[in-house]
């Protein structure tokens, strides 16, 4: 019984020491993949993966295509990107729009009365 809890341990320890730290350096080096979206057949995918630039403080990105069957993916151009616009209906006969509505400027002493000096904005 001994023997296993040992042997439990010296793997447990294995894992553990093994493990890298993530850290602000690594944590830049990860690539974001973004799904445009698909073709108006549903038989391509179009999606983008940026790439962070700490030099210039923006994301490299590259587009690719990518049969949704399976097969190569391919690099391509942004404009190239045939993908159908999700925010018109299946009948093409109504489009979804979407804005921001701003309420109302409220204060924090507005809401919490036990704080008087407090200036910040609450929005509604």
């Amino acid at each position: 019984m001994k023997k296993l809890f040992l042997l439990l341990g010296l793997i447990l320890s294995t894992f553990i020491i093994a493990q890298n730290k993530m850290t602000p350096e690594l944590l830049w080096q990860v690539k974001r993949l973004s799904v445009m979206g698909v073709d108006k057949d549903a038989a391509t995918l179009y999606f983008e993966v940026k790439t962070p630039n700490i030099k210039e403080n923006k994301f490299d990105s590259k587009y690719y295509k990518m049969p949704i069957k399976g097969g190569d993916i391919i690099e391509i151009k942004k404009d190239e990107a045939k993908k159908k616009d999700k925010n018109i209906s299946p009948d093409g006969q109504y489009i979804l729009l979407h804005k921001e509505v701003h309420g109302a400027d409220i204060l924090g002493k507005d809401v919490y009365k036990n704080l008087d000096k407090s200036d910040v904005y609450i929005f509604s």
